[in-house]
């Protein structure tokens, strides 16, 4: 990382440090049953969301805050393998099924139990983590003996993710924007309302739970696969292997399965913020093909 990265990534850090602190600090002093603070945190793939979010939690852990971090990644929740398979099987005709990544793939009400576990600050919660390299690539859920345990107190309880706070869409709605789409037009409508249907079980399950919102919002919707094209271009690099990862055909084929979710719920995520109430509890920072901070705002 050259050095202007290096502070424009501080920057971003600081920012959302000195307003994770603020928000706590308010929460404190409401809260009455002594609950963590729920963030949701969320940004596309290759934005940079998982390295910030990383930094985060050890700037949080660390002096002069000395906070207790709960952490949880969106794809700790993936269904095991067995149960991924099923579900292709069961969608045979939904490409956005085929794999892991979709709304579908993940375990919601696993979560739900556990966040429910958090909150009350139950003791010995276990989390489960997933390992993408398992399966030949096509991932498992680890053994529960490399499981996360938590026991409280739990001062901050982080969950990110790729799509975490996109809201489902109502059906007539999905309808009329199916046709005029650039990337969701690309699988059936049927294929989309599923998706839609099962966002609308995460949306129902997990979001009730966030106090706070942070996201990283992309300006371009097509920086995605340049950002994921440049981490296969870095691994081939540190492995010194030109043919390890994935070719350009191959990073197409895989981000174009996450499109048709970003083209139909990040507008609304973007324009109306997570809790659509001008609450200041939701903070928005906008970032450009460099992954510079272009602008922030509390909404």
């Amino acid at each position: 990382m050259s050095l202007s990265q290096d502070l424009e990534f501080q920057r971003k850090l600081n920012l959302i440090t000195s307003q994770i602190i603020e928000w706590f600090n308010i929460k404190k002093n409401e809260n009455k049953n002594g609950s963590p603070l729920f963030i949701g945190i969320s940004g596309s793939q290759g934005s940079g969301k998982t390295t910030l979010n990383r930094e985060l939690v050890k700037t949080l852990k660390s002096e002069p805050y000395n906070l207790s971090i709960v952490n949880i990644s969106l794809d700790d929740l993936y269904l095991t393998n067995k149960e991924q398979n099923e579900v292709a099987k069961a969608n045979a005709d939904n490409e956005l099924l085929r794999y892991r990544g979709s709304p579908g793939t993940h375990d919601v009400e696993f979560g739900k139990k556990i966040f429910n576990q958090l909150k009350n600050m139950e003791s010995n919660i276990s989390i489960p983590t997933y390992n993408k390299a398992l399966k030949n690539g096509r991932g498992d859920r680890s053994p529960e003996s490399e499981w996360q345990n938590v026991s409280p107190p739990f001062d901050i309880v982080i969950f990110e993710g790729w799509m975490v706070g996109f809201k489902s869409l109502n059906n007539d709605v999905i309808s009329e924007l199916h046709p005029k789409t650039k990337y969701a037009k690309k699988y059936p409508y049927e294929s989309i309302r599923t998706i839609n249907s099962n966002l609308k079980k995460m949306e129902e399950s997990l979001y009730p739970y966030f106090d706070v919102f942070i996201h990283l919002y992309n300006d371009e919707l097509e920086n995605v696969y340049h950002w994921r094209l440049e981490q296969e271009e870095e691994l081939r690099k540190r492995e010194n292997n030109p043919n390890a990862g994935l070719t350009k055909e191959q990073v197409f084929d895989f981000v174009d399965r996450y499109m048709p979710s970003y083209e139909l719920y990040l507008p609304e995520l973007y324009k109306n913020g997570f809790f659509n109430d001008n609450s200041k509890r939701h903070l928005q920072l906008v970032i450009n093909s460099k992954r510079e901070l272009v602008s922030h705002k509390l909404i």
